[in-house]
């Protein structure tokens, strides 16, 4: 499987995204977000169930940061782009965007730093250089 540097979804904001402002609620881009990580590391060809059986590792998120620059509405289509921009020793940093495609308006940023961690102990291990490989 080849290296996949930076993961892109497309989708549309649904009705039941929407809180009592009436734009897309703040918990649904951090679900997005942590969604696109997942789908990511899939794409790349390490899910976390071959992470754990192979490596018996996993990754933990030690902090998310994130800033909403738009709001975004029910029928609005967004790109939500992820990618690592950093990964060394025990940890990898997660940078996300997600743009409004009408106007390329960017609703949301933010970043997650991500521990690699033994799956039984939950002790910080080192990145496997085979992982960190298909992020690049």
């Amino acid at each position: 499987m080849k290296p996949q540097p930076i993961y892109r979804k497309l989708f549309t904001v649904l009705e039941s995204a929407i809180d009592f402002n009436g734009h897309v609620n703040n918990l649904r881009y951090i679900e997005w977000m942590l969604a696109a990580a997942q789908e990511h590391s899939e794409a790349t060809g390490w899910p976390m169930e071959r992470c754990i059986s192979k490596y018996g590792a996993t990754w933990v998120a030690r902090t998310h940061k994130f800033g909403y620059l738009h709001p975004a509405f029910a029928g609005d289509e967004l790109e939500l782009r992820s990618w690592i921009e950093e990964a060394r020793g025990v940890r990898a940093i997660r940078r996300y965007e997600i743009l409004r495609k009408s106007d390329g308006a960017k609703i949301c940023e933010g970043e997650s730093e991500w521990i690699w961690v033994d799956a039984e102990t939950l002790r910080p291990r080192r990145i496997p250089r085979e992982i960190a490989e298909r992020f690049r």
